[in-house]
């Protein structure tokens, strides 16, 4: 499930959640950590990259459980720029 919305603060929010196996506590506070992986044979650095990138933005990359599932949550948050149009 993919959503987008703005938040109360001035910021847009783009979710994607899935309903599959979910992720631990450890990997979920360690995804984004460079080189850190759950496959073998992989770099680690996708969720590394796209949260420097993010952050470099003045923005949140998080990872979240699904609530009643045992999914995840992906959120970008992005500010948006005062004076922009919706």
């Amino acid at each position: 499930e993919i959503a987008t919305a703005r938040n109360g603060v001035p910021s847009a929010v783009v979710t994607v959640a899935d309903t599959g196996e979910g992720l631990s506590i450890e990997t979920r506070h360690r995804a984004t950590e460079p080189f850190f992986t759950t496959k073998p044979g992989r770099l680690g650095l996708g969720l590394a990259i796209s949260r420097d990138i993010v952050e470099a933005h003045g923005g949140r990359l998080r990872l979240d459980p699904v609530h009643g599932s045992d999914g995840t949550v992906a959120s970008v948050e992005l500010p948006l720029r005062v004076g922009s149009s919706d």
